[in-house]
């Protein structure tokens, strides 16, 4: 039998037998300063590569801030967050993004964008060719995720948690994001959501369509 007929019978093989990379790019997610942030995303991640054929790793951007002194709060505890941990086998990085009180709502998807893309490129570089992104929360994480698989050229999904259903299509400019950002039909991941009644409002509030504001 020729070898090129063998290479291209084993081929196929070998593909079907790589684990699937999976990046999961979510501001939801533990770690050493908050370990109870996020604990909902990290269960599901952990049950997910526990079934084996998954290759995971975690970008969780966090707001920059200068001061880890206890008198900023919640501020100072994003401070105290170490750029890349190890979190139950999976190797977690906590890429800094600029969080602008006032005109934050409007510019976080872009911001948690450019931070996310700078990480995962990285990534990239280092070997890790993930496959598709899994991004938690339709805005602003699940608009980030989208700007990112777009420039990178790799599908996504995202799943909806309850305030971006319930909140945020109600309001005109992330609803106007959150339309733009769906998966499409023709892309390997759908939009997915954590109950019967969180799928009704994710189909509301991706279908609605965008306004000014």
């Amino acid at each position: 039998m020729p070898s090129g007929t063998r290479r291209g019978r084993a081929e196929p093989r070998a593909r079907a037998l790589r684990l699937m990379r999976l990046l999961v790019l979510t501001t939801l997610f533990p770690n050493a300063a908050g370990p109870d942030h996020g604990v909902f995303v990290e269960a599901r991640l952990r049950a997910l590569v526990a079934r084996g054929g998954v290759e995971a790793r975690v970008l969780a951007p966090v707001p920059w801030f200068a001061s880890r002194h206890p008198r900023w709060g919640t501020w100072a505890e994003w401070a105290r967050v170490p750029p890349r941990e190890l979190r139950h086998g999976i190797e977690v990085r906590h890429p800094r993004y600029l969080h602008l009180p006032r005109v934050g709502m409007r510019a976080q998807p872009f911001l948690l964008a450019a931070a996310a893309l700078r990480a995962a490129t990285a990534w990239r570089r280092e070997g890790f060719a993930f496959d598709a992104i899994d991004a938690h929360f339709l805005y602003p994480d699940g608009v980030a995720a989208w700007l990112v698989a777009r420039r990178l050229g790799v599908p996504f999904a995202v799943t909806g948690r309850g305030t971006d259903l319930n909140l945020y299509p109600a309001m005109p400019w992330p609803r106007r994001w959150m339309s733009r950002a769906r998966p499409s039909r023709r892309d390997w991941a759908g939009a997915c959501a954590s109950s019967v009644a969180s799928r009704r409002r994710t189909s509301r509030a991706s279908t609605t369509p965008p306004t000014s504001g």
